[in-house]
């Protein structure tokens, strides 16, 4: 090859190592990030330790991406969640892909679920629903604490810390088998910001 040839080639040699050093360093930042929030949840003995006693209220902190499950007033147990696609602000119409924020309660137990299990939450409140009517819209339904997706063959922390449901709130399959054994039917859920 000529010196001419060499010098032609240069610039698409030069793009595809940086290329190639954009991924690394994305790859890195992904895992050290996934590695970073594991050791965060391993810290704090709440997120490890095992239900055992009935709950009897739950509380969602969306911006911490926490569950807390209460039994009269003491915190039993912490759980890192996933939300919806567009996490911030309320849940106010259809398609928005946003999590609810107030007062619910568990209205649905579902064993057979897509998502592994489901606990079904009771949006819309009269409060969604006057919302959606004023701005001639739909409220949208189905929000539910669940598993991951039926037949997922990858890892389960792909889906862990990542905000991908349709408005839904998500833990991994062994913590919602947990949560199904023990939340029963009209338990108090408040989803704060």
């Amino acid at each position: 090859m000529t010196a001419k040839g060499k010098k032609r080639y240069l610039p698409m040699l030069v793009l595809i190592a940086f290329c190639i050093c954009i991924t690394t360093g994305a790859v890195f930042v992904y895992k050290y990030i996934n590695t970073h929030q594991h050791n965060k949840i391993t810290s704090d003995p709440l997120y490890n330790v095992a239900l055992t006693a009935d709950v009897d209220s739950l509380a969602v902190n969306k911006k911490a991406r926490d569950m807390m499950v209460y039994n009269k007033g003491k915190l039993l147990k912490k759980y890192k969640i996933s939300l919806g696609a567009q996490p911030v602000g309320a849940k106010h119409f259809e398609g928005d892909n946003k999590t609810p924020e107030g007062n619910y309660y568990i209205s649905v137990k579902n064993a057979g679920s897509k998502y592994h299990k489901s606990l079904g939450i009771s949006y819309p409140n009269e409060s969604d629903r006057r919302l959606a009517k004023k701005n001639n819209r739909l409220t949208g339904g189905d929000v539910m604490i669940h598993g991951i997706p039926n037949g997922y063959k990858g890892k389960v922390p792909d889906y862990v810390g990542i905000d991908w449901t349709a408005g839904c709130i998500s833990v991994t399959d062994s913590q919602i088998d947990e949560l199904f054994a023990h939340v029963k039917m009209r338990t108090p859920i408040t989803i704060l910001p």
